[in-house]
């Protein structure tokens, strides 16, 4: 049985606050999960251009609230140029992610992965989690709760 909890939860019950780059030192992007017409995507397939990797879960609040300010975003300002941005739904359900992509408006690459994978690049083990890979440099930061749009922006170098 795997255990993820929501930010906000794991905060307010275990006194456990948000972590901010507590990368692991990768290199290179590894494992998979599936896209929303079942095909596996390879992360190792990613690593020519920079990544915004956020890992969440479909009945998490704080990672709602995240998408919703993100997709805001994105309407304003359009997809990310300097990045790609994907949501990775842990232990979620295709249809369930179909339907959390339609409900939160999401015009970004959306899938469903393993706890497995999830656990290789957040430790913390809470939602959300987003990390940025960069080629040739490997994850220049991660983070563990809420980010605005705004913030990516600053970290990954641009929009």
């Amino acid at each position: 049985m795997s255990l993820i909890s929501c930010g906000k939860n794991i905060e307010r019950y275990s006194g456990v606050n948000s972590v901010v780059n507590d990368k692991n030192t990768v290199s290179s992007l590894s494992g998979e999960y599936t896209d929303l017409n079942g095909n596996i995507i390879n992360l190792e397939q990613l690593n020519n251009k920079t990544q915004v990797i956020i890992f969440a879960q479909d009945m998490c609040a704080v990672c709602s609230e995240e998408a919703f300010e993100i997709s805001d975003y994105v309407k304003k300002n359009g997809l990310p140029s300097v990045f790609e941005i994907r949501h990775i739904l842990v232990e979620s359900f295709i249809d369930d992610a179909k339907d959390w992509v339609q409900s939160h408006q999401v015009q970004w690459s959306v899938g469903i992965g393993s706890f497995e994978v999830f656990k290789n690049y957040c430790s913390s083990m809470q939602v959300p989690c987003l990390i940025i890979f960069k080629p040739n440099v490997g994850i220049t930061f991660q983070h563990t709760g809420k980010l605005s749009a705004e913030q990516i922006t600053r970290e990954a170098g641009g929009w």
